[in-house]
């Protein structure tokens, strides 16, 4: 029974962990949009950058499973990735000017704004999901 109950638990807390990171696609988008518009190129960057940081971070999680089976850790792998989503609003105006003008290409800019920006969090928040299925 206590299994069951435990199971039931890590999939709401997938649920949950998977539902920040969609957020977090959403809340890219309209991050981005003041400084490079919200065309389809922005969402292009925006939804490619953050599924291939998400695979990254799930194949690195699988390696991490397979290898200790952290799932003691996942409190600390959450607490990176809401470091790094804290630093977005504070950093956002530094690098999306500075990127905005120095890069003329709108699509340049986006995809590397996507990067310094989005990428990090996204990738830790794909650590859990293996961790936890392991």
């Amino acid at each position: 029974m206590l299994d069951k109950i435990k199971n039931q638990k890590y999939k709401v807390f997938i649920f949950i962990v998977e539902a920040i990171c969609m957020i977090l696609e959403l809340c890219a988008s309209r991050v981005l949009s003041p400084y490079f518009g919200n065309s389809n190129i922005v969402w292009t960057s925006v939804i490619g950058i953050i599924l291939l940081s998400s695979s990254i971070g799930n194949y690195i999680g699988g390696k991490i499973a397979d290898k200790h089976g952290l799932k003691n850790n996942l409190k600390t792998i959450l607490l990176l990735a809401a470091f790094f989503v804290f630093l977005i609003p504070i950093n956002q105006k530094l690098i999306l000017e500075f990127l905005s003008k120095t890069f003329a290409d709108i699509r340049l800019g986006a995809i590397l704004g996507t990067l310094t920006m989005f990428f990090i969090p996204s990738l830790f928040l794909g650590f859990i999901n293996p961790i936890i299925i392991k």
